[in-house]
């Protein structure tokens, strides 16, 4: 799916607009803050790349998915901010040209809803305790979220 996807460049691209969009948007301001951080474009590029099957930049260079679980622990996310989130997500898609076939935008949805669903119930929880599971590779035929 990552290359599929474009690759990391455009992933990137994806990475940047969602993120700008996120920090501009009135209700998601408050998750993520009116003034962009620097590395959070890098990170959730590196993020979407491991997970659509590229490179492990994210677990080599950002600490793997306990550090994503971390990241989002105590945020108190609402459902109405995860639905938003998932909105700009796909508008963010369609500006940067990410492919429209119907079965990559199923699978992709069904990661962004699995996943921000994690970080949903991740973030009413002060801390996370240990895991060393790795990051979720999600692929084209699985009927939902990987195993392993």
């Amino acid at each position: 799916m990552f290359t599929y996807a474009g690759g990391a460049e455009t992933l990137h691209a994806l990475a940047r607009t969602h993120y700008g969009r996120c920090v501009a948007d009135p209700l998601l301001s408050r998750v993520f803050g009116t003034e962009p951080h620097p590395a959070h474009v890098d990170r959730l590029a590196d993020w979407l790349g491991e997970v659509l099957g590229g490179p492990d930049r994210y677990t080599r260079l950002h600490g793997g998915h306990h550090a994503l679980l971390r990241k989002h622990a105590g945020r108190g996310i609402t459902e109405e901010e995860r639905q938003r989130f998932v909105e700009i997500f796909f508008e963010s898609a369609d500006e940067v040209g990410l492919p429209p076939h119907p079965v990559f935008r199923k699978r992709l949805r069904e990661y962004i809803d699995w996943g921000t669903g994690i970080a949903l119930e991740v973030s009413h929880q002060a801390i996370v305790g240990d895991t060393d599971g790795p990051v979720p590779v999600w692929g084209w035929g699985q009927a939902g979220p990987p195993v392993g």
